[in-house]
């Protein structure tokens, strides 16, 4: 008989593994993660509890409890658009640096950089204001529970102040970074622990409460009753019901967490993808069991908020579980112990955010983006965690509430903060993945297929509107108290960022740095970032072909179009006839930077965003206009509808002119070129071309000259309700001409101001149009969107009434500007120096800084909207 000794088997390597070293990384960290215990850390991070319970009063406050109820739905049915986006993603990049690593590779090796680095900075705002939130929340809860142990607000009970509520803050915090300093395996068995914790807790809290409570409201309460508080001092039906829903939309995020374990995660590829989606139907369901349980147990509304009830009417949630049990049972063992449980749940939930702080900032330290990497990046040498990287974000989070001592707001403040940064940084990855080519892209186990687009949409939009929502205001009166600070807060540091960028990080940081020497096949070439077409007739360039330009316009100018048709025809050229602009495929041009087609549409269509505004300028006339209520209406639409369809039909008529496609530069000013190579071909000269040039200098004569007229009506009006300094002085009317001649003079010096830069800087007609749209059309949205919330019956109709239409129009039109707004601060030129880049982000932030400090330190105080120069009080003289 014959012995074969087994040959010893090659260990297979882990196909997450496999995927971070094509990716350029080595295995540094201890891969140990289970899908199970992923699950955990994901489903932790999220929380069953930590985003209702300390937003759920404020929420019923706002609208009811039918919007908070059905708030939910609506959340939950968009974040899975988000989570499946960032799944296909995560099972194609399985390494720790997630979402900004995620945004460097998808964005290409030119603009990776600049995204990575504005994903990066995000994410790790709002991961380590999320330690804040969960910090915050948990010492609200723990000061119920002391509250009610020690004898209830009625009976004497102690009642943390200030101080000891920074103390208990502060101590959770320490002992989350403390915790984290251990081998992952013992936060991985914790998470275990939470994840059951939550489970069990929520099953027993969901099921018990309703049956515990003497009655229950009726489901006509819970899911149709719809009513404000007057201590908002809101009063818009729209405006607080959007206010209502930001429990869901602060509750439904985190779901990144097992993203950025994916390095310590076996099967990560796979695994990462299931842990996401499963965490978010988890939470969308107990969640949504949760708001129920406790909407359907409130015994009396009103009580809830009363200031000398139970808990003190801080902390909503902690008095409908003591009327529950204190109703039946006349003690409050009952809820102290649930209240022990949702404690736990914050507990837990910072421990988790924690982690993934950390893991973020390691990574970012690990790739250069942080002041002082080399010791963020320090992976202890034992347990394999970063721990300095865990304790610097203890210490951040620490300095975020020191405020506490003073301020009432804090968490206001932190919540905006945290969700902004942290669903803002899903933004970046979205984006980029959304206009990538997709032959670029190197699909995982979990993959879309041609579903990516559409959802990577959806998705990016849902981000767009809940960050815009954190910047609301959610109380009324504004004053110190009471103001959102996240708006300046965030506006500060991002403008910092961005100057570190501009002025030093974008010389050496390239994004995620590879630590094995490895090449990812032919890597992934520059797809997403591109240059903005620069508007109008200045600016009509072959960014994207003309097949972008023919879907701004309608017919042709005949005689313009035949002149160059006609020379095409007799001399054996190019016939670029209607046919040709329909199907002529995209093409970008290599001047431009641009290789995503999408994208690159995108930017083409800016040249109609730019060109298609302006027709208020009859809304500032409506002083000196005759009949104003019918000829204002009639005077916008007309313009409108004027300049869209002579506009198309400029636009084709240029393009079907064009004698040599591939020659899009032309020079300096390309219609100039157009209009040459028309006439000259069948003239022999350029005299046709130079009389049409005058009579589009004509045009940009009188336009000037209209919005000078409009600028000045503007400035007249604020001056005249005292918010310019200087007022007294712009407010002047001449006396003989009875123009606002003073106002007039100040809008032209500002302008020369601002173009003085021409002298040394290239791209200042590109700022100033990103300034001038964005302000202008962003100065529609605030009327819109206040007409689109208010109450009817307080808007007093004219001869021009949109009735039941008025919500959807507002609301579409609401979005348009939005929309327009943000594309206008996108990069345009590429590489980025000091002649290409996009100074408006920059410019705008500062200015729009000032003048909210302005409003918060002092104009505030005086300034209070339109004054009337009569003695009239609604409408009778």
């Amino acid at each position: 008989m014959e012995y074969t000794r087994a040959m010893p088997q090659t260990p297979v390597m882990d196909s997450g593994e496999k995927r971070l070293n094509e990716l350029g990384y080595k295995q540094e960290l201890r891969r140990e993660m289970t899908l199970f215990k992923t699950l955990a850390i994901s489903f932790s991070t999220m929380t069953l509890f930590t985003g209702i319970t300390p937003l759920y009063g404020s929420s019923l406050q706002y609208a009811g409890p039918a919007s908070l109820v059905w708030g939910w739905v609506v959340v939950s049915f968009f974040t899975w658009f988000v989570g499946i986006a960032m799944a296909e993603i995560c099972s194609s990049f399985p390494t720790t640096g997630s979402l900004y690593f995620w945004a460097a590779h998808l964005a290409g090796p030119r603009w990776g950089p600049l995204a990575s680095w504005c994903c990066a900075w995000l994410e790790t705002i709002g991961l380590i204001a999320g330690i804040g939130t969960q910090a915050y929340a948990g010492s609200q809860t723990l000061q119920s529970i002391i509250l009610l142990c020690t004898g209830t607000n009625k009976d004497g009970g102690y009642f943390a102040p200030r101080w000891l509520f920074l103390c208990m803050y502060m101590g959770l915090t320490i002992i989350w970074a403390f915790l984290n300093t251990f081998a992952l395996e013992v936060i991985a068995f914790i998470d275990i622990i939470s994840m059951w914790w939550q489970l069990v807790g929520g099953l027993v809290i969901v099921i018990m409460l309703p049956l515990v409570a003497m009655t229950t409201q009726s489901a006509s309460y819970v899911f149709t009753h719809y009513e404000t508080s007057p201590s908002t001092g809101i009063t818009s039906k729209a405006y607080a019901v959007i206010l209502s829903v930001l429990v869901s939309q602060y509750s439904l995020y985190g779901y990144d967490a097992a993203a950025h374990l994916t390095e310590e995660t076996k099967g990560a590829d796979k695994n990462g993808p299931i842990a996401i989606l499963s965490s978010i139907g988890i939470i969308s369901i107990f969640g949504w069991a949760y708001i129920l349980a406790l909407t359907f147990s409130i015994q009396d509304p009103s009580y809830l908020f009363d200031p000398n009830n139970e808990t003190a009417g801080a902390f909503v949630p902690a008095q409908i579980l003591y009327d529950a049990f204190h109703g039946r049972y006349n003690n409050a063992t009952g809820a102290i112990i649930l209240l022990c449980v949702i404690w736990g749940s914050f507990f837990f939930g910072g421990l988790s955010i924690t982690t993934s702080a950390a893991r973020v900032v390691y990574a970012l330290s690990r790739d250069g983006g942080v002041p002082f990497s080399s010791i963020w990046r320090k992976v202890h040498p034992k347990r394999k965690v970063p721990a300095n990287a865990v304790w610097l974000c203890a210490a951040i989070c620490i300095l975020l509430g020191l405020p506490i001592l003073k301020v009432n707001v804090v968490f206001t403040a932190i919540t905006s903060i945290c969700t902004i940064g942290w669903v803002g940084g899903y933004a970046v990855p979205i984006f980029a993945r959304m206009v990538m080519a997709e032959k670029n892209f190197k699909a995982g186990p979990f993959y879309l297929g041609k579903l990516r687009r559409p959802i990577c949409f959806i998705a990016f939009l849902w981000i767009c509107y809940t960050c815009s929502v954190f910047l609301l205001p959610t109380l009324y009166p504004i004053d110190w108290n009471t103001f959102n600070y996240a708006p300046v807060a965030l506006g500060i540091v991002m403008i910092l960022i961005m100057l570190w960028w501009i002025l030093d990080a974008r010389k050496w940081f390239k994004g995620p740095v590879r630590n094995i020497d490895i090449q990812n096949g032919k890597g992934l070439p520059d797809e997403a970032f591109s240059t903005l077409l620069r508007s109008a007739t200045p600016l009509i360039k072959g960014y994207c072909g003309e097949v972008s330009l023919f879907g701004c316009g309608v017919a042709a100018i005949q005689a313009y179009w035949r002149i160059g048709y006609s020379y095409n025809a007799s001399s054996g050229g190019n016939d670029y006839t209607i046919c040709f602009i329909r199907i002529h495929s995209l093409q970008t041009s290599p001047s431009t930077g641009i290789t995503s087609k999408a994208y690159a549409v995108i930017l083409s269509v800016l040249v109609s965003q730019y060109s298609l505004y302006g027709y208020d300028a009859a809304a500032h006339l409506t002083e000196e206009t005759k009949g104003a209520d019918k000829n204002g209406p009639i005077a916008i639409l007309s313009s409108r509808g004027t300049i869209s369809i002579f506009g198309w039909a400029y636009i084709l008529a240029l393009t079907l002119s064009i004698q040599d496609p591939n020659n899009e530069t032309a020079g300096a000013f390309v219609p100039a070129q157009i209009l040459y190579d028309a006439f000259h071909g069948r003239y022999n000269n350029a005299t046709g071309a130079i009389i049409l040039l005058c009579v589009i200098w004509g045009s940009f004569f009188f336009g000037g000259l209209s919005i000078t007229t409009s600028a000045a009506r503007v400035v007249y009006a604020l001056s005249r309700d005292g918010g310019v300094p200087f007022s007294s002085i712009w407010r002047k009317v001449h006396p003989k001409h009875k123009v606002p001649a003073n106002a007039v003079w100040l809008c032209a010096a500002i302008c020369i101001l601002l173009g003085l830069p021409i002298l040394k800087v290239n791209v200042v007609f590109t700022a100033i149009t990103s300034i001038c749209t964005i302000g202008w059309v962003g100065g529609y949205a605030v009327p819109i969107f206040a007409r689109m919330v208010m109450a009817e019956k307080n808007f007093k109709a004219g001869p021009f009434y949109l009735g039941k239409l008025r919500r959807p129009i507002c609301f579409i039109a609401f979005l348009w500007i939005c929309y327009t707004c943000s594309v206008f601060l996108l990069p345009t030129l590429y590489p980025i120096d000091w002649n290409t880049f996009n100074y408006a982000p920059v410019a705008l932030g500062i200015v729009m800084i000032l003048i909210m400090l302005w409003w918060i330190l002092d104009a505030r105080k005086w300034f209070k909207g339109p004054v009337r120069n009569i003695d009239i009080q609604n409408g009778k003289v």
